[in-house]
């Protein structure tokens, strides 16, 4: 049991699901602090928090990080349904924008940093998971798998 337990806990904690998990959602604090710290200029180190959100990106990306993770067969239906659901925001919220605009003659910087800071972000994800949604190779299907063993 003191064996054990210390080696049961250790595998839960280095479970790759939870480490990429984590590793993903570090990726996107750090990266949507440096757009807000960027676009307000209320922190000046959001080029240094761009940096970091990079070099966790690449990690996360890496042949390490992908060699630990279980085969996910539905990366590719991810993928192009994140891309659908964000070309789809960066629609309505472009939409509101101009609806907005043409409402209201007085504007100040902070709708249009926040405006830009949406668009954007939405415009290059969708673009992104397109791109790597459609480079992904599909997995065969179940019915596929048995009539090729067979």
């Amino acid at each position: 049991l003191a064996v054990t337990v210390p080696r049961y806990r250790l595998e839960t904690v280095m479970n790759p699901h939870h480490t990429n998990t984590t590793l993903y959602i570090a990726t996107a604090v750090v990266a949507a602090a440096a757009v807000v710290s960027i676009t307000t200029a209320l922190f000046p180190g959001g080029f240094v928090l761009l940096a970091i959100a990079a070099v966790l990106a690449v990690m996360s990306a890496s042949r390490l990080a992908r060699s630990t993770q279980p085969p996910d067969t539905q990366r590719r239906r991810h993928l192009l349904t994140s891309a659908a659901v964000l070309a789809a925001t960066c629609v309505v919220s472009t939409t509101a924008f101009w609806i907005e605009l043409a409402d209201d003659a007085s504007w100040h910087g902070g709708k249009l940093v926040v405006y830009n800071a949406v668009f954007f972000t939405t415009a290059i994800g969708a673009i992104v998971c397109l791109v790597v949604g459609l480079r992904t190779p599909r997995t065969p299907t179940n019915a596929t798998r048995i009539a090729s063993a067979l």
